[in-house]
């Protein structure tokens, strides 16, 4: 119930739409990539597409950080808290995986979820980006679908760049925004070299 009502309240800021359909995904064993363009993606996803994802996060990220008058010393560290303090807000309406990206047993732990028949949700860039553009994209979702032979279901998110949640610093930011959310057909990757699924990746989270 309370996840509808902030589907409501986002609405009033953020007019999205929705492109593409869900008829043609598999049951089992699918992973969801995207495009990052604010801290509000994975939230939007999860409240505009029905399934139930499991956001991968770095757990350096969700981390809350203590709040200090001391540490605040200039406009960058007060935009860095402010910035967490919306990261730890959002993860509390999304199923979040906090992971040690150098860890090789949260690979583990996700292959397991998948193998379960759970959903992950991931942002291939690993990062929000700051100029617009793709940022590089990392190997973690070409090796899930390897392990697992799930099918990739790209999405791609627009018009976010321009809101107050994003990271783009010399943008004009605006209150409301039109987001448009692109759902592509599943793709396989499980079966390409490294090199070629990443530039299929990016190829798909770019159009």
């Amino acid at each position: 119930m309370f996840k509808w009502i902030l589907k409501q309240l986002i609405s009033i800021f953020f007019k999205v739409v929705v492109s593409g359909s869900l008829s043609k995904l598999p049951l089992e064993k699918k992973i969801y990539i995207c495009n990052h363009e604010s801290m509000l993606d994975a939230l939007l996803i999860s409240l505009f597409i029905p399934d139930k994802f499991y956001f991968v996060m770095d757990k350096t990220v969700g981390t809350k950080i203590p709040f200090s008058f001391k540490t605040l010393k200039n406009k960058n560290d007060f935009i860095y808290f402010i910035r967490n303090r919306i990261t730890m807000f959002v993860i509390k309406f999304v199923n979040v995986i906090k992971v040690d990206t150098k860890s090789p047993h949260s690979i583990k732990t996700m292959v397991k979820l998948i193998n379960e028949g759970k959903s992950l949700l991931i942002f291939p860039e690993g990062r929000i980006t700051t100029t617009g553009s793709l940022c590089d994209i990392q190997p973690g979702t070409w090796f899930l679908a390897k392990k697992t032979n799930a099918m990739i279901i790209p999405l791609r998110l627009s018009g976010l760049l321009t809101s107050h949640f994003s990271y783009m610093s010399e943008t004009k930011k605006k209150i409301f925004n039109k987001v448009q959310l692109v759902i592509s057909d599943p793709v396989d990757i499980s079966n390409l070299s490294r090199e070629d699924a990443l530039l299929v990746i990016e190829k798909l989270l770019s159009h």
